[in-house]
């Protein structure tokens, strides 16, 4: 039971579940009836595990209303009770119906005690740990730009999800296997990391590679260090030649819608996000676009350009 949380849950194998549909009515009925105070009552006696009558003099338990009110009704003969952190809001509790816990059976749930107070500190940690990293994802994230975290032998420890979006868009069949990376930037990030090794190497000179995938170019940086390393990743369309279709008698302006369709961007996106013109006028430049490049529509236009600046090279 947690007051300060409010919540008064039960654990039954295999299951979990809430002890009470009201809580808040419940913590507080205990608290009316002093099962909060026969906790703290024990806990200053110096007792982190202990059985809830020993609150109470001899024969007293079970005339007192923790016992009347609460325990006997809901056949709640006998409790032992390992409080965790000394303060009567995380506590583990055990039940009995026909037999008194003794002396041995304090003693043996007091054992796991001080492991059960470690592990619970290490589940807040990593949870504060995930929540910063979560945090630095969203950030990194707003800047569009991938981050892998690298283990000192070059496996993948950790990445944000730009990350993996960018390596899955410039390498299609690439699985997450093993923590490895694509094998062409595997290979790169290897020898870099051979070079890193050597004293005489001085960093940042060729700590850096471009990828260049149809309109895309990804940017990759590395970053090294003695336990782990850090690539950056940052993608960027690549410089159209889109004079190469002036044998067409594109206007500059079909020539940056054409742009933005063979990047990837959508008519609204080019017409009202980009370019500030009308989605109607975005439609009709397109189809001069089709009559002029002999196409009947956008994703020929896209592909007919490509191949034409290509061919032009």
């Amino acid at each position: 039971m947690n007051p300060k949380t409010q919540k008064l849950t039960g654990n039954w194998a295999p299951h979990s579940f809430p002890f009470f549909a009201n809580a808040e009515e419940i913590l507080s009925e205990l608290g009316r009836i002093g099962a909060f105070a026969a906790h703290q009552r024990i806990l200053r006696s110096g007792f982190q595990t202990y059985r809830i009558k020993d609150a109470y003099a001899p024969g007293q338990y079970r005339h007192t209303p923790i016992y009347q009110e609460f325990c006997h009704p809901q056949r709640i003969q006998y409790c032992l009770h390992s409080d965790l952190f000394g303060d009567a809001t995380n506590t583990i509790g055990f039940h009995r119906q026909n037999r008194d816990f003794s002396g041995e059976d304090v003693r043996i749930v007091e054992l796991p005690r001080s492991h059960l107070v470690q592990a619970h500190g290490n589940a807040q940690r990593v949870s504060h740990m995930q929540s910063h990293l979560t945090r630095i994802n969203g950030a990194v994230e707003a800047l569009n730009q991938g981050v892998v975290v690298l283990s000192s032998n070059g496996r993948i420890a950790w990445m944000t999800t730009v990350a993996q979006r960018f390596l899955k868009t410039f390498w299609p069949d690439w699985k997450r296997r093993k923590d490895s990376l694509p094998a062409l930037l595997g290979n790169w990030v290897h020898s870099q990391l051979q070079l890193f090794d050597d004293p005489d190497y001085a960093p940042g000179i060729h700590m850096s590679i471009t990828i260049d995938r149809g309109q895309y170019r990804l940017l990759v940086r590395l970053v090294p260090q003695d336990n782990q390393h850090v690539l950056f990743l940052e993608k960027e369309p690549i410089d159209l030649p889109l004079d190469r279709l002036n044998p067409y008698d594109l206007t500059s302006r079909e020539k940056d819608v054409l742009g933005w369709a063979i990047q990837g961007k959508s008519n609204p996106e080019i017409g009202q996000m980009i370019l500030g013109a009308s989605p109607l006028t975005i439609q009709k430049q397109f189809g001069s676009i089709y009559q002029k490049l002999g196409v009947e529509n956008r994703s020929a236009a896209v592909a007919t350009a490509l191949e034409l600046m290509r061919l032009a090279r």
